[in-house]
């Protein structure tokens, strides 16, 4: 396995983590969930399509030029900034240049490079371990933050991917065309699961969302579940603490402990379904959660 395959163990914990295919959701969702938790939003794909953009401008994409001096001097000169949604590159504003079809073109190649997913993985962890974040890309939840405490999955049908992101650029005013869409994301997925280096795929201990055919808020919704879930079962695990004095013995308070972590795992497990589900029978399952968390917490 490459050092960069191997999770960190100094990663940061306080990290809502979402990984998944291009053009599923992740930006939007990520970007809404960090407001509605009061958390910062971390574009590491941003970051990829801005490091990917300065090596097209210094002519360092060639196969002969991606290992040299001069991509290794670019790299270790490059200062990154994430600031009010716009990237700053070297102190010069590029947001608007970094959805160009030349960058989505070669960003999966940057990105698989093993020298720039090290420096950004350094830049990402420096950035979560000062303060709590929604950090988005593909492998957020595998490599760079493995010990995350919510990690999230989104994924969509291909079509589905190629459509949204053809409505992206037409709303940017370029015109594209669906099918050469389809292919490019086709050919990223490709790349993006195959690399050596930290390639895309899914968490075991991740929740799984198909947003195919899903407005953003229901999508949001669906993810947020799962943090909201476990700071319930925080605040309980913290109560059972608080009056383990008061049980016979200690052996009493890890059999409540374990019980209560079996308990509350199962419940969410159940929240892990089809996320097809309607919302009268996803509340269902939410209540019941909350009425386990409150049987338990008596």
């Amino acid at each position: 396995m490459s050092p960069l395959n191997e999770p960190h163990a100094d990663a940061p914990t306080q990290v809502v983590a979402i990984d998944g295919p291009s053009g599923a959701g992740k930006s939007t969702i990520a970007r809404q969930l960090a407001e509605q938790l009061g958390y910062r939003f971390l574009d590491t794909g941003a970051m990829y399509r801005a490091i990917t953009w300065l090596f097209l401008e210094r002519g360092v994409l060639s196969a002969e030029a991606a290992d040299g001096a001069p991509a290794r001097e670019a790299l270790a000169e490059a200062s990154l900034r994430l600031q009010g949604g716009r990237v700053l590159l070297n102190g010069e504003d590029v947001t608007q240049r970094l959805r160009t079809r030349e960058v989505e073109a070669q960003v999966s190649a940057v990105a698989a490079m093993p020298s720039v997913r090290a420096r950004m993985g350094e830049l990402q962890r420096v950035v979560a371990q000062q303060g709590p974040v929604v950090a988005e890309g593909r492998d957020m939840c595998t490599v760079v933050f493995p010990r995350a405490r919510w990690k999230v999955y989104l994924d969509a049908a291909p079509a589905e991917r190629a459509r949204r992101r053809c409505d992206e650029f037409q709303q940017r005013g370029r015109a594209v065309v669906e099918a050469q869409v389809l292919a490019e994301i086709l050919e990223r997925d490709r790349r993006d699961s195959t690399r050596a280096d930290a390639p895309l795929r899914r968490a075991e201990d991740a929740l799984y969302v198909d947003t195919t055919g899903l407005a953003a808020d229901a999508v949001l919704d669906r993810a947020g579940a799962l943090p909201r879930t476990r700071a319930a079962f925080d605040a309980l695990k913290a109560d059972v603490g608080a009056n383990a004095a008061q049980l016979s013995t200690q052996a009493d308070a890890m059999a409540l402990i374990a019980k209560t972590s079996d308990e509350v795992k199962n419940a969410l497990n159940a929240l892990q379904g089809d996320v097809s589900v309607g919302f009268a029978d996803r509340d269902a399952r939410i209540g019941g959660v909350e009425t386990q968390l409150s049987q338990l917490g008596t």
